[in-house]
């Protein structure tokens, strides 16, 4: 088996086998008995695919989007539709637009939802990747009409 894909399974199964906590690149590491420069050069290449996500430059991390979508555990999109859903509605409201709510990472686009105009309901509630949102695009969360 390839070390990096062995190395990157270890800080996967780290990272899901504890949600809620977000890890240093120093703790992970220690964890899984791997230099730290080694560690970060995976987490980097995991972050930009979106299986690791983290809050801020050179601080915590945690499983991504893509990590949980592929599982039951549905923390990171369930917070991410209950804050962004009433500005959404909103908007599909006042534009009379439906509106599509995505969260993106490099050039992989993952459909959250879209709100229909005048229903107060989510029209659709799936994350999957989105091949048609713009490329030129901007931003870790998308909402487009």
């Amino acid at each position: 088996m390839s070390q990096v894909l062995k190395r990157s399974s270890e800080i996967l199964s780290l990272l899901g086998s504890d949600p809620e906590r977000r890890m240093t690149v120093s703790e992970i590491a220690s964890t899984c008995a791997m230099p730290a420069s080694s560690c970060t050069r995976i987490l980097k290449s995991l972050l930009d695919l979106g299986w690791v996500d983290q809050r801020g430059r050179r601080q915590s991390y945690c499983l991504g989007p893509r990590a949980y979508a592929m599982t039951t555990a549905q923390a990171y999109r369930t917070q991410l539709v209950e804050r962004s859903y009433p500005v959404a509605q909103a908007l599909a409201d006042q534009t009379g637009q439906l509106i599509s709510v995505s969260t993106r990472r490099g050039c992989i686009r993952q459909a959250l939802f879209e709100c229909a105009p005048g229903t107060g309901q989510v029209a659709g509630s799936q994350l999957v990747e989105h091949p048609d949102f713009y490329r030129s695009a901007g931003g870790r969360l998308l909402m487009a009409m």
